[in-house]
């Protein structure tokens, strides 16, 4: 759905990419023609479950890079993104993993919404940029008008984000 609704604000054709998953759980994407050397928005979200939305978006992503030189992942939640860094001995930074196969499937640039801190952006070696839906869920909220509502984080790594999201 949002991939259509920025197609149609970007006045942009709109590929849907059909996926149908086997009962062992594999994956099998196909998708229209792209438009050659346009730019390409692949908008897929990595939302639970993780690991096989990842894997869809990188195989998207690598395919779209056929046909154009400028493919955009568009990643509305990025998982692995509080895998950042390591905080015991022995863990393993995944999400700089992650960033290298969106890299090395093809995308040219990211383009997270609230991805989880700054140091996780650090890890992308292309362009990217991070936005914030913040500003639009303060003002769905304000609209219906909560009395005594309360703003909480689930962690401390949220807080400024619960804090932007209070004062708005």
């Amino acid at each position: 759905d949002l991939g259509k609704r920025i197609a149609r604000r970007l006045k942009a054709p709109y590929v849907e990419a059909k996926t149908r998953v086997f009962p062992d759980g594999e994956s099998k994407i196909t998708f229209g023609r792209i438009p050659k050397n346009s730019i390409v928005l692949v908008v897929q979200s990595t939302y639970p479950p993780v690991d096989t939305n990842l894997l869809q978006a990188l195989s998207i992503i690598s395919e779209a890079s056929k046909s154009s030189s400028k493919v955009y992942a568009v990643i509305p939640y990025m998982g692995y993104a509080r895998q950042d860094k390591q905080f015991l001995s022995g863990e393993i930074i995944t999400l700089s993993i992650v960033a290298k196969m969106i890299k090395m499937a093809g995308a040219k640039k990211a383009i997270f919404v609230d991805m989880h801190s700054k140091t996780g952006l650090n890890h992308f070696k292309i362009p990217k940029e991070n936005v914030s839906a913040i500003p639009e869920l303060a003002k769905y909220f304000k609209k219906m008008k909560l009395k005594n509502a309360l703003v909480v984080s689930p962690d401390m790594g949220g807080s400024l984000r619960a804090k932007k999201f209070a004062g708005l």
